[in-house]
């Protein structure tokens, strides 16, 4: 049940129909009722009657109707007010198609703010006063706004389901996108100190970007809870084992090398000097190569691993992330509303006036 502060009569309606010279003579009429508009009403105010003008130039559109009936759905008491029947002297025939199109309400006609003459308000200050007198509008508006803010909290509750998917959609697909540019660039890089910076600057970037999309969509409205920090896995160390292996293969396959070559050359020279000469540096150079080239390939595999572990790491983290703020939010929502007083709703028949 609302307050008796709370509540409040609510005068809305079309554009340039005099909802604002029509709120004004009902704050005259009636001092002791608090009329409002549309921009005045503050949340913790119930509209235990809700005054719609419209002109009566011409009868209401569908899209009017549309309009009046969703400002109507919180409010205990409805009454349709035909206004400037002073300026439009064929006002009954607009008045009876109103009633035909929006048959809910309590159909008046008046004159807010005539260009001659008193104003005309009669008819909407006795409706206004039979509305008021009636005990059950309090209780009909509190009921109805509870159902909008059931209604409302659970759009909240789908969108917020919604967000997650999308932002764990899109965290996804980003770690994704930088492991496969990743893993292609790694495999052409001679460097460790290049790569480790590569890959921890891409990381920064994504994290930079999803933290900021967070903000931008989901709001903290509680402090946020602290995440344990989970630091990326640690870049690969030295390689001693595979260097003395690598070594001893490579020793192998040089020291063939240069007895082919020496024996070679022997048999295309006089001089065995020249080809043991020629074999060695031929060997040594291709020992060499062969270390060089099997340990930088055994660093290009250990680094795209270690590139697939950071990427799969940040992934889990952002996720927990999104998750972790979502359900804080949710929370926090929960928290704010009490389904007991929703279930009230179920006692109190809401019917249209």
């Amino acid at each position: 049940m609302a307050e008796p502060g709370g509540v409040a009569v609510l005068v809305a309606g079309a554009a340039r129909a005099g909802v604002t010279s029509m709120a004004r003579r009902l704050r005259e009429r009636i001092p002791d009722c608090r009329v409002v508009e549309a921009h005045e009403l503050t949340p913790g105010q119930v509209p235990v009657v809700l005054v719609w003008v419209v002109s009566a130039t011409a009868p209401m559109t569908a899209a009017e109707c549309v309009q009046a009936s969703a400002a109507a759905a919180s409010a205990g008491a409805i009454i349709a007010v035909v206004n400037k029947i002073d300026d439009h002297r064929r006002w009954r025939p607009v008045l009876a198609a109103n009633e035909a199109r929006w048959p809910s309400p309590t159909w008046v006609a008046a004159a807010a703010a005539p260009r001659l003459g008193v104003p005309r308000i009669d008819d909407v200050a006795a409706a206004l006063a039979q509305q008021l007198s009636d005990p059950l509008s309090v209780r009909r508006a509190a009921a109805r706004a509870r159902e909008a803010e059931r209604a409302a909290y659970a759009r909240r509750r789908v969108q917020l389901q919604q967000l997650r998917l999308e932002l764990t959609s899109t965290v996804r697909h980003r770690c994704f996108a930088a492991r496969a540019e990743l893993l292609a660039r790694v495999a052409t890089m001679r460097h460790s100190a290049q790569v480790e910076d590569l890959v921890r600057g891409r990381c920064q970037q994504i994290r930079a970007d999803i933290e900021a999309e967070l903000d931008a969509q989901v709001t903290p409205r509680a402090p946020l809870p602290v995440l344990p920090d989970s630091p990326p896995p640690p870049f690969p160390s030295g390689r001693r084992l595979e260097t003395q292996l690598m070594v001893v293969l490579g020793l192998g396959f040089g020291v063939g090398a240069a007895v082919v070559v020496a024996r070679l050359i022997a048999t295309l020279t006089t001089g065995p000097g020249w080809a043991s000469a020629a074999g060695g540096v031929i060997g040594v150079a291709l020992t060499a190569w062969v270390v060089r080239a099997r340990g930088l390939l055994h660093d290009r595999a250990r680094w795209e691993r270690w590139t697939a572990d950071v990427l799969a790491a940040l992934r889990i983290e952002l996720e927990e992330s999104v998750a972790s703020r979502v359900l804080s939010v949710s929370a926090v929502d929960s928290a704010g509303h009490n389904p007991s007083q929703w279930r009230e709703t179920t006692d109190f028949a809401v019917t249209e006036r």
